[in-house]
């Protein structure tokens, strides 16, 4: 595998800034469909829908803050890369309840389990604690992506990827 070859890392910076400004916009939208679907009474598919949100988030967050590109649907494996670079930003709380870890293990099975399990079920209460969750995660990793992207153009943190 070979680096990519640039003039200076400043060429580096607008293209990681354009591409967190289309996966976050790209993980709104995911999230505006959940709560579309949400108001539908169609709560697993927007189960799915946050699961997608969450997904796209994570991947552009590794990407933005290690040059790291991962191709996995796997939001539990996305967590865990998650937790080794950011360990407070996860969707795992560091002292995980009862009740986090049931909705965690809702929103882990949202991708495949929401659309194809005729069992799968979620309730109108926990859908509306995993929007909660899911909106603050955004917000969050919006800050932190903005921050270290603001720390590459400066200098203050090392271009890596």
């Amino acid at each position: 595998i070979a680096a990519a070859t640039w003039k200076n890392s400043s060429e580096r910076f607008p293209k990681r800034e354009k591409f967190w400004h289309q996966c976050y916009a790209l993980s709104q939208g995911f999230l505006m469909g959940a709560l579309f679907y949400s108001g539908e009474q169609r709560n697993n598919l927007a189960v799915f829908m946050l699961h997608q949100s969450l997904q796209h988030c994570y991947s552009a967050m590794l990407r933005v803050l290690t040059g790291y590109r991962s191709n996995s649907n796997s939001l539990k494996r996305l967590s865990k890369l998650i937790d080794s670079v950011l360990p407070d930003s996860s969707f795992s709380p560091t002292e995980p309840t009862p009740e986090s870890a049931r909705l965690s293990a809702l929103l882990m099975k949202g991708f495949s389990d929401a659309r194809y399990n005729d069992k799968f079920s979620i309730t109108n209460n926990e859908l509306s604690a995993l929007i909660r969750r899911i909106e603050y995660l955004l917000k969050q990793a919006n800050l932190i992506c903005q921050e270290h992207i603001k720390d590459l153009k400066s200098g203050k943190v090392a271009y890596t990827g």
